[in-house]
């Protein structure tokens, strides 16, 4: 008996060792430190956003300052009625979304700190309204859009990625 418990064990343990890699974890990627130098960082990071966003998606892009920002890119539209009876005065509304994305200077390892901003849009409104971090209006989506970011990062840096203990981010 005592041999057939242990060959089902090393059964579903091989099992369990098949297939597909695990994802990684949000939290694992958000701590990542990559132990390379800068300029495969910088062209991981830059090909992550790059195909996400597109070149015309992108705000600005400073390797000096390992820096890249997003233009702000539609998430969601929507109409919102008018006080007038009249439905082609609606008002086209919706949220917008802004990645930016930093790699820490003092490495290796590199830090790579990925953030993103969700803001209301209204026509006719100059400015957009933004979203607090962690406000009951924030959209849902938005941690969700983070995390696929800095989980592409971490895709194309996993052969380097170690993880700092105490290592904070947004």
């Amino acid at each position: 008996m005592k041999t057939l418990v242990s060959a089902a064990c090393l059964v579903m343990l091989l099992g369990a060792c098949g297939g597909a890699a695990a994802a990684v974890s949000p939290a694992q990627a958000r701590d990542a430190t990559y132990n390379t130098d800068f300029d495969t960082v910088w062209k991981a990071v830059s090909d992550e956003i790059r195909d996400r966003y597109k070149d015309d998606g992108i705000k600005s892009s400073d390797k000096e300052q390992g820096l890249i920002v997003t233009n702000w890119k539609t998430v969601d539209v929507e109409r919102e009625a008018t006080t007038q009876a009249d439905a082609k005065d609606d008002v086209r509304t919706g949220n917008v979304f802004q990645v930016r994305v930093k790699i820490v200077p003092g490495g290796p390892p590199w830090h790579v700190e990925v953030d993103g901003e969700a803001a209301r849009y209204r026509a006719g409104m100059t400015m957009l309204t933004p979203y607090a971090h962690g406000a009951s209006d924030e959209p849902g989506w938005v941690s969700g859009r983070i995390d696929a970011v800095r989980g592409g990062i971490y895709d194309r840096l996993k052969q380097y990625a170690v993880t700092t203990p105490g290592t904070t981010t947004k």
